[in-house]
């Protein structure tokens, strides 16, 4: 446990590629999106590690077209509570469906709800972009969450903010990228 393993890894980060082709770059982009955020999430363990800083200099294009993902240092872990959360949400944006979604909302807070109708009224307003068009995807699910924590004051598991963060950092590695 207390032994740090370094390997020698070849490449340059995702975003100094050197991809030309469009598909090319969607196919790394791809990669980085199914091993950072479609694995934990999707993972059948009862716990889910991921990384907490996926920065574009954590993360390299090998010269043999591999994905290395650099500085595990900082991780954090998602439980099944929480992987279905995420899941359950998008579902329900999909759906439009405002009363699940404050439902999985309400069973993420770790305490009681100081004000159900401040929360009640982050959803109404996220479902009014999903209606305006915005399709609902991990980008509206982290508005949401934001909108929740420092709006209406929701607290949820330190790992899952965590998570957030890091679905944040990848939005912005992504769209370089491609």
């Amino acid at each position: 446990r207390r032994v740090t393993a370094m390997e020698r890894v070849v490449g340059r980060k995702v975003t100094d590629h050197r991809l030309v082709g469009r598909g090319d770059r969607r196919e790394l982009a791809k990669r980085v999106v199914q091993s950072l955020i479609a694995r934990p999430v999707f993972a059948a363990a009862p716990e889910a590690m991921f990384h907490c800083d996926p920065h574009a200099g954590n993360l390299f294009w090998t010269e043999d077209h591999r994905l290395a993902i650099l500085d595990w240092s900082l991780v954090g872990s998602l439980g099944q509570r929480e992987r279905v959360a995420v899941v359950q949400l998008l579902l329900a944006a999909a759906t439009l469906d405002a009363g699940r979604i404050l439902e999985v909302l309400t069973d993420l807070n770790e305490r009681p709800l100081q004000d159900p109708t401040a929360v009640a009224h982050v959803v109404r307003r996220a479902l009014a972009q999903v209606r305006a068009g915005q399709l609902p995807g991990l980008k509206w699910m982290t508005g949401l969450l934001d909108q929740a924590v420092q709006t209406a004051r929701l607290r949820v598991a330190a790992d899952l903010l965590m998570f957030r963060k890091s679905l944040h950092t990848l939005e912005g590695v992504v769209a370089e990228i491609e």
